[in-house]
């Protein structure tokens, strides 16, 4: 313990006195601190006291002299204005303890100071933290930290409790004052005491139970969570999973197949099935042996004679399929990559799947030879690539759901290349594929840009209008011409953002979600009015969604392990999936967003919310940042990869709670989009960003996955406390082989007679808080930045 004050000090040893000069001058910049860590509580309720302590690896001058240690102090300092409400001035931190052995040391407040007063008016998470280095009496003004920490494991003020199952706890405005009240309804109840709309909740996992506590009387529709032989003979279902892909009724004997939950006789199949496939070139059933640079077979989903009968592993929804059929008999390994697209080239309006299987139509094990959502082409258009040895193949071609706009004429884009898969990755339409041929061709009037692989026009003729329906256009009043100058400007003094789809400028409410501020007085209808995450009024018993995603029972079947060879120019390169190009091991599981409240979720809408999304050249489509975020962390809780998935098609993909007040169908897709109660979006493995990268971590040992949603509070919701899980993942040594199928979790522990799976542990360095609230949090970085200059602080309002 050093108490000491710095001005009873005697002076500073002259080594220390020159190095500290120097850093001051900045003829030097020396790191003192690596590896850092700040911890405090997770939660602070509003006006209440609390501590944090600061802890890193010394790098800087000898410390062999313990008394040394009685120079060093940190200044926290708050970095935006708006912190000034979180404490008042500016805080020191000590040295508590220094090991000289693995030059550890301590940084905390003195025993006898009350380090911070959380706001009393301002909630929400702070999570930027500035520390500056003070040696004796001088601050190093170029030897600061800066601790941008992620969302949700930041300091919070917050009047929640932590609990989930009691409700969320809000600071209501009553009168001229704010409290923190209780919640009106637990979560699981229903509000009219309803046994066969209310649950049992579950606290470990912070989230309802699937079925009602009413029971089997309860049974509005067929539910995976009673005895699913019973359910499937009461709906006459025979085989095959329901529309609603919530239950699976099994599989027909060898001589049937299943249609429309029916088995069918396979001599009943038309032509265009998985026994009577078309050819997929039309000359011959075998691909010549130097490949096919480019063809292109069109189709129908709407013809009659078509029907469901072939399970894709990306999407097992009933849907009619096309199947097609071709041989590989070549010397070398052929590469394949086919596209699915509407007739008219559109990719954003038809949601295709593409399938690649054998002889049988079973799926093949590879990855990339199931598509849904894939760039390219973009949009919800499909693609399946890979490399096949000799054999017998069948393309199965069939749509996401049986709604109307998915089953609709379409066009098959298709190339075979001897020991070569074409690279267009990133949306390019024109340009080389790496292989011999071209991603596509330009229009007459149009040149290829071969860095970006887009047409432009040549000479670029500007162009500012937009097309509100066939042969109806508008100006555009902001955004780009195509030809790299603007079409016009906002004005941002009245909060204008520029909807980049349509050009026009759109007056929103700007909004700080981690730390909202509501406008003017609450409508007075509302009762016990509270400010939302997005800066609007709602009311203690008003109903809401309640986002959180799935547990470890939806994420570990679906992991898989693989290696892929990432190209510099695809898009989760562009758009920071990847952070490095090249030979990449991934760690790939399915990500579900459950909608667990009482009412529908509606995402913003990017017309009319701009400055949430960010339009994505690459993927030719809108992003909404900040949907999922994954993380994995070593089991001492320090984290070592990160991931993140950016929602573009929010829909109803599966319901996984059963109640009265839960619909049996679902309502919302990609063209309106939204989740209803009791149902999830379900993002499969398959598609871009729905992996961690485990390249560089140490394998054959497990390790804490996690994954949040919601993460920038951008969505406004009934609770926060459930938005992020946590479970133990083990992580194998995968060898290198590209063309190897992915490995599976299940088999990863069979393999391994791997029967249990670790407890989590308390985060270390836990502090104990003045308001005995004792959830906290530790932020650790594998290293620390010593900033040459404070870095701009960036509005994540608009990221994608």
């Amino acid at each position: 313990m050093f108490q000491y004050l710095i001005h009873c000090l005697p002076p500073l040893p002259e080594e220390w006195k020159i190095k500290v000069d120097k850093a001051i001058k900045g003829e030097i910049i020396e790191h003192w601190l690596s590896d850092y860590s700040f911890t405090a509580p997770l939660r602070i309720k509003p006006g209440e006291s609390w501590n944090a302590y600061f802890e890193a690896t010394w790098t800087g001058p000898s410390l062999q002299d313990p008394s040394l240690l009685n120079y060093l102090r940190l200044k926290f300092s708050p970095i935006k204005a708006e912190y000034d409400s979180l404490w008042s001035g500016d805080k020191y931190l000590i040295v508590k303890s220094y090991n000289s052995s693995n030059y550890h040391i301590v940084f905390r407040p003195n025993n006898s100071d009350t380090f911070m007063i959380a706001s009393k008016s301002r909630l929400g998470i702070y999570n930027d933290m500035h520390f500056t280095l003070q040696v004796n009496y001088q601050f190093l003004p170029k030897m600061f930290v800066y601790i941008n920490s992620r969302y949700s494991r930041d300091v919070e003020v917050s009047c929640s409790d932590g609990l989930f199952c009691n409700g969320e706890e809000r600071h209501v405005l009553i009168g001229s004052s704010k409290i923190c009240m209780n919640a009106k309804l637990k979560p699981c109840d229903d509000p009219n005491g309803n046994p066969c709309s209310s649950y049992k909740c579950d606290e470990a996992n912070r989230e309802c139970s699937p079925t009602p506590i009413g029971g089997v009387s309860c049974r509005k529709c067929n539910s995976t969570n009673f005895d699913e032989n019973d359910v499937c003979k009461e709906l006459n279902l025979e085989c095959g999973w329901n529309v609603e892909k919530r239950l699976y009724c099994g599989t027909c004997e060898q001589s049937k197949v299943c249609s429309k939950n029916k088995c069918i006789d396979v001599m009943f199949l038309k032509e265009g099935s998985c026994q009577k496939p078309y050819r997929l070139y039309n000359k011959s059933l075998t691909i010549p042996a130097n490949g096919l640079p480019s063809f292109t077979i069109n189709g129908d989903l709407s013809l009659d004679k078509y029907v469901d009968h072939v399970i894709p592993v990306c999407n097992p929804a009933p849907v009619p399929d096309i199947v097609y059929e071709f041989e590989i008999n070549s010397q070398v390994p052929m590469g394949i990559e086919v596209q699915m697209l509407k007739a008219d080239g559109s990719t954003h309006i038809m949601d295709t799947v593409l399938a690649l299987t054998n002889e049988t139509c079973s799926p093949l094990p590879l990855y990339s030879f199931c598509g849904d959502d894939s760039v390219p082409p973009g949009g919800v258009s499909s693609r399946i690539f890979g490399k096949l040895s000799n054999g017998l193949y069948k393309l199965v071609a069939t749509a996401f759901s049986n709604v109307p706009l998915n089953l609709q004429a379409f066009e098959l884009r298709v190339k075979f290349y001897p020991n070569c898969i074409p690279q267009c990755d990133g949306n390019r339409n024109c340009g080389s594929d790496g292989c011999g041929g071209e991603c596509g061709s330009c229009r007459n009037g149009q040149i290829c840009h071969s860095e970006s692989g887009l047409c432009r026009a040549d000479p670029c003729l500007p162009d500012c209008t937009y097309m509100i329906k066939e042969n109806v256009t508008e100006r555009r009043d902001c955004g780009m011409d195509g030809c790299g100058n603007l079409c016009g400007s906002c004005n941002l003094f009245k909060n204008e953002i520029c909807a980049f789809e349509t050009g026009k400028c759109v007056q929103v409410q700007l909004c700080d979600h981690l730390l909202p501020v509501c406008l003017g007085s609450p409508p007075k209808t509302i009762e016990n009015p509270y400010c939302g995450h997005d800066c609007k009024w709602y009311g203690m018993i008003e109903l809401l969604g309640d986002l959180t995603p799935g547990n470890k029972s939806f994420v570990l079947p679906s992991i898989e392990y693989n290696w892929v060879n990432v190209s510099n120019r695809s898009c989760a390169i562009i758009e920071g999936c990847h952070k490095k190009s090249g030979e990449r091991l991934l760690m790939r599981f399915h990500t579900f967003v459950h909608n667990i409240g009482r009412e529908n979720f509606y995402p913003p809408v990017a017309a009319e919310s701009p400055h949430l999304f960010e339009w994505s050249p690459c993927h030719a489509h809108f992003h909404f940042d900040g949907f999922a975020l994954f993380n994995l962390y070593d089991m001492n809780h320090r984290l070592v990869s990160i991931g993140g998935k950016r929602g573009f098609c929010i829909e109803d993909s599966v319901q996984t709670i059963y109640g009265e007040h839960i619909s049996c169908e679902n309502k919302f897709d990609c063209s309106n989009q939204g989740i209803q109660p009791g149902w999830a979006d379900l993002y499969p493995n398959v598609l871009d960003c729905q992996w961690l990268d485990i390249t560089e971590i140490e394998r054959e040992k497990w390790y804490i996955y996690e994954i949040c949603s919601n993460v920038a509070r951008k969505l406004h919701e009934a609770s926060n406390t459930n938005d992020c899980k946590r479970f133990p993942v083990y992580v194998p040594d995968v060898p290198l082989d590209l063309e190897a199928p992915a490995l599976k979790y299940d088999k990863v522990l069979k393999k391994r007679n791997i029967t249990t799976e670790p407890e989590l542990s308390p985060e270390p360095g836990e502090i104990e808080n003045d308001n005995k609230n004792k959830s906290n949090v530790k932020i650790g970085k594998k290293f620390i930045s010593i900033l040459i200059a404070l870095m701009t602080i960036k509005n994540n309002l608009i990221q994608s």
